[in-house]
């Protein structure tokens, strides 16, 4: 039996495993009539103008290093430990009373569906595109829900809606949207949706195929189709991001880090060698190299840091002005000033605050600019882990629909969710008194995390069941 309270995990709203026969319905939810204003004769609805809007998005995600890192964090958060079935008993002022469930036939088939990779994959896809999906397979007999993959987004796009309806009936998959215009089984798949709120009785009223495709999404903005993942909201930052790096890398490479100008005066040579004059070419040339390397020598190097060269001066007979025999010049190094890394580092923050996620976890409280960008302290990272993990109950949420699918129609529910004896246990006073109360649970998915804890609990982390 595992406590779980409110202020860790997210919340204590059970919604997602209740079911209801939908069949009683009286009607079912309307939709809106399409209006995409995409010019296309294709029958799916484009991604962006040009259909390509995923692939722009993965560039972004795989060339800016604090985005990637983002997405990965909170994917990895969310996850936790992976997630197991339980029996919710009972919730008491925000904390959730959960048995585990030993059951072989569901942790076999979690076992068989991989179900932590799954997760991480669904998940990755809420926070990386916005939006996710899972296909789904029956068993032969079509009684069981045999297998669960999700899908990979960047190569999904959606059918478009039926103009009587308001559904999207189909979901096709293709690795190179840009050489497609239209649908060619040979190189593209289609699978068919079950309606979005309605899954369990399209699924128990299908008839002819084992393959069927599961939406997670959010629709809002007006967005009918693929929802906006957040961190598109600072995708200007992004770029800001991902150009520094490349402008440093080309200044470093196309610039040249001089540190001297050395010059030394042609009455220098004649007065130090008395037969410059009579002096050929090559000779003279041999002289001045041997000159530069000298001092070059003396100046460049860790050791010689801090060394004075002396050079004397002459006075021009016509100028009357005083013309030193070496002058050596120091030059400034443009390239060690950090030019534009505050603005990387303000990018940084606006697209971490853009995702909702607090820096201090990675241990950064406000990122390289270089005036108050330290390590957080441990309560930082412990109090910004805690709230990370109540704001990741949408993600989990969206990713638990399916297994709350799968329960109802592998038999789970039915088989597990039976009455029970409960000990409940009542303070009067100060007496405490324990009865039994017949209860019927209700089997439910939750995601186990560890938690970082003070010295004075013991141990360092602790399981948090969410």
């Amino acid at each position: 039996m595992l406590i779980v309270k409110d202020e860790i995990g997210y919340g204590i709203s059970a919604e997602a495993v209740f079911y209801t026969d939908v069949k009683t319905d009286g009607a079912k939810v309307s939709q809106p009539a399409d209006s995409s204003t995409i010019a296309s004769s294709a029958i799916w609805s484009y991604w962006g103008d040009d259909n390509q809007e995923p692939v722009r998005m993965a560039e972004d995600i795989e060339n800016c290093g604090v985005l990637s890192a983002g997405i990965d964090s909170k994917v990895r958060m969310a996850i936790g430990k992976g997630l197991e079935p339980y029996l919710l008993l009972s919730v008491n002022k925000g904390e959730e009373v959960l048995e585990h469930v030993i059951d072989a036939e569901i942790q076999d088939w979690l076992e068989l569906n991989k179900s932590f990779q799954y997760s991480y994959s669904n998940i990755y896809n809420f926070l990386a595109y916005g939006w996710g999906a899972t296909q789904i397979i029956l068993n032969k007999k079509r009684e069981k829900i045999n297998r669960i993959a999700a899908t990979d987004v960047y190569t999904a796009r959606l059918e478009k809606r039926e103009a009587s309806t308001g559904i999207i009936r189909n979901m096709y998959l293709a690795s190179d949207w840009s050489q497609i215009n239209t649908y060619d089984p040979k190189t593209m798949r289609r699978i068919e949706l079950l309606r979005e709120g309605y899954e369990l009785q399209e699924l128990a009223d299908s008839s002819s195929i084992f393959e069927f495709g599961v939406l997670h999404r959010i629709l809002k903005n007006g967005r009918q189709y693929y929802p906006r993942a957040i961190w598109q909201a600072a995708r200007a930052w992004v770029k800001v991001t991902r150009d520094v790096p490349e402008f440093k890398k080309a200044l470093h490479k196309n610039s040249m880090n001089i540190k001297y100008v050395i010059l030394i005066a042609e009455s220098y040579w004649t007065r130090i060698h008395k037969g410059w004059g009579n002096y050929t070419p090559e000779k003279r040339k041999e002289i001045i190299n041997d000159k530069y390397d000298e001092i070059n020598k003396f100046l460049v190097g860790d050791i010689n840091a801090g060394k004075t060269i002396m050079a004397g001066k002459y006075i021009d007979p016509f100028t009357k002005e005083a013309i030193a025999d070496i002058e050596i010049n120091v030059l400034d190094d443009k390239t060690k000033e950090g030019k534009f890394l505050p603005d990387s580092a303000a990018a940084d923050k606006q697209i971490l605050f853009s995702m909702f996620f607090n820096p201090a976890i990675w241990g950064g409280n406000l990122l390289g600019d270089g005036a108050s960008g330290g390590a957080g302290s441990g309560s930082d990272i412990r109090e910004a882990v805690a709230v990370q993990l109540m704001m990741m109950h949408v993600e989990r949420a969206l990713n638990l629909n399916v297994f709350d699918l799968v329960k109802k129609y592998n038999g789970w529910s039915k088989r597990l969710e039976i009455p029970m004896e409960y000990n409940v246990s009542t303070v009067n006073g100060n007496t405490a008194f324990l009865s039994k109360r017949t209860i019927i649970p209700r089997l439910v998915f939750r995601y186990k995390s560890e938690l970082l804890t003070t010295l004075d609990t013991g141990g360092s982390t602790k399981t948090n069941t969410q």
